[in-house]
């Protein structure tokens, strides 16, 4: 989401355009329709004859569930805590339990 955010308000960035950490597309389309349809990002799918999971995806904003997301995990050592905590948790998780973790330990961090 931070690429996303990045870049200027408006711009269309299609998926194929956030490789950059050895994903493949059809991973990261199915990523960002997840992000879509949970209202982390803002954007639209357009599907491919016959095959759903390969739909090109161009994302056009973060919408405001992603920038709760943004503002709760922007300080590196919040999001290190939060990353080492969701791992102990299970081997996959929704961003929003990632994002209650990352503001619970805001929180813990302000309070210290």
């Amino acid at each position: 989401m931070l690429d996303i955010d990045s870049k200027p308000d408006g711009a269309e960035i299609a998926g194929s355009d956030l490789l950059s950490d050895g994903r493949d597309d059809a991973m990261l389309a199915r990523q960002l329709r997840f992000l879509i349809a949970a209202d982390y990002l803002q954007g639209k799918t357009t599907p491919t004859l016959g095959d759903a999971e390969s739909a090109s995806v161009v994302v056009t904003g973060i919408a405001w569930q992603g920038r709760q997301f943004i503002n709760a995990t922007n300080d590196p050592s919040i999001w290190e805590k939060t990353k080492r905590h969701a791992a102990d948790m299970a081997d996959t998780i929704s961003v929003d339990v990632l994002a209650e973790i990352a503001t619970a330990i805001g929180l813990q961090t302000i309070a210290a």
